[in-house]
């Protein structure tokens, strides 16, 4: 018998990278999601380029991480 479960929802986009990024038609909301299984070791770093682009401190190149990349 087990002596514990787990379950969880793991978020993901179709290529399987995650939006990070303004969130398409909103210039105040900001996205970070779609880490599959691995949110809570790449949601700092997700934090720190959405806080550094806020900033206007030159991050690296995010495009890939676009939201709106999945836009027809």
């Amino acid at each position: 018998m087990a002596e514990c479960t787990w379950a969880a929802t793991f978020g993901s986009s179709p290529d399987g990278l995650p939006a990070i990024g303004r969130a398409p038609g909103f210039d105040a909301l900001w996205l970070a999601s779609g880490f599959g299984g691995n949110g809570v070791s790449f949601a700092s770093m997700a934090a720190s380029l959405i806080c550094a682009s806020l900033d206007g401190v030159p991050a690296p190149d995010l495009d890939c991480f676009a939201p709106d990349r999945f836009e027809t």
